[in-house]
Protein backbone atom coordinates (compact mmCIF):
# COMPACT_ATOMS: atom_id res chain seq x y z
CA UNK A 1 0.00 0.00 0.00
CA UNK A 2 2.63 2.42 1.03
CA UNK A 3 5.64 1.16 -1.25
CA UNK A 4 8.47 3.17 -2.37
CA UNK A 5 7.50 4.80 -5.79
CA UNK A 6 10.88 4.73 -8.31
CA UNK A 7 12.22 7.57 -9.60
CA UNK A 8 10.71 8.86 -13.08
CA UNK A 9 12.33 7.12 -16.10
CA UNK A 10 13.63 9.05 -18.59
CA UNK A 11 13.28 6.83 -21.44
CA UNK A 12 11.79 3.53 -22.15
CA UNK A 13 12.84 0.93 -24.81
CA UNK A 14 9.96 -1.70 -26.03
CA UNK A 15 10.03 -3.74 -28.86
CA UNK A 16 6.49 -4.99 -30.00
CA UNK A 17 5.75 -8.89 -29.54
CA UNK A 18 8.70 -9.66 -27.96
CA UNK A 19 7.73 -10.38 -23.91
CA UNK A 20 11.19 -11.55 -23.36
CA UNK A 21 13.15 -8.46 -24.22
CA UNK A 22 10.62 -6.45 -22.45
CA UNK A 23 10.73 -8.31 -19.29
CA UNK A 24 14.59 -7.75 -18.84
CA UNK A 25 13.82 -3.97 -18.19
CA UNK A 26 11.31 -4.73 -14.99
CA UNK A 27 8.99 -2.37 -16.37
CA UNK A 28 5.72 -1.35 -14.17
CA UNK A 29 2.72 -3.27 -15.09
CA UNK A 30 0.20 -1.88 -17.35
CA UNK A 31 -2.71 -4.13 -16.29
CA UNK A 32 -5.86 -2.24 -14.94
CA UNK A 33 -8.16 -4.02 -12.70
CA UNK A 34 -11.45 -2.05 -12.30
CA UNK A 35 -13.03 -4.62 -9.98
CA UNK A 36 -14.50 -3.80 -6.80
CA UNK A 37 -14.85 -7.35 -5.66
CA UNK A 38 -13.07 -10.68 -5.60
CA UNK A 39 -14.80 -13.69 -4.45
CA UNK A 40 -13.84 -13.58 -0.94
CA UNK A 41 -14.49 -9.90 -0.76
CA UNK A 42 -17.92 -9.74 -2.09
CA UNK A 43 -19.89 -10.69 1.22
CA UNK A 44 -18.07 -9.06 3.71
CA UNK A 45 -17.33 -5.08 2.11
CA UNK A 46 -21.36 -5.61 0.43
CA UNK A 47 -22.78 -5.87 3.51
CA UNK A 48 -20.35 -2.84 5.26
CA UNK A 49 -21.72 -0.77 2.64
CA UNK A 50 -25.13 -1.65 2.87
CA UNK A 51 -25.48 -1.41 6.70
CA UNK A 52 -23.87 2.02 6.85
CA UNK A 53 -27.49 3.55 5.84
CA UNK A 54 -29.58 3.82 8.99
CA UNK A 55 -32.59 2.55 7.36
CA UNK A 56 -30.67 -0.79 6.71
CA UNK A 57 -29.63 -1.07 9.97
CA UNK A 58 -33.48 -0.52 11.11
CA UNK A 59 -34.50 -3.14 9.18
CA UNK A 60 -32.00 -6.00 10.35
CA UNK A 61 -32.81 -5.18 13.92
CA UNK A 62 -36.40 -5.40 12.93
CA UNK A 63 -35.62 -8.75 11.16
CA UNK A 64 -33.85 -10.04 14.18
CA UNK A 65 -37.02 -8.95 16.39
CA UNK A 66 -39.30 -10.77 14.57
CA UNK A 67 -37.01 -13.95 13.99
CA UNK A 68 -36.52 -13.82 17.47
CA UNK A 69 -40.42 -13.47 19.02
CA UNK A 70 -41.43 -16.39 16.40
CA UNK A 71 -38.96 -19.04 18.37
CA UNK A 72 -40.87 -18.20 21.78
CA UNK A 73 -44.33 -19.43 20.80
CA UNK A 74 -45.80 -16.29 21.66
CA UNK A 75 -49.77 -14.91 20.77
CA UNK A 76 -51.07 -16.55 17.23
CA UNK A 77 -48.92 -19.80 17.34
CA UNK A 78 -50.56 -22.96 17.68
Amino acid sequence: MFTKKPPPEEERRVRANDREYNEKFQYASNCITTSKYNVLTFLPINLFEQFQEVANTYFLFLLILQVSGSQEGGVGHT
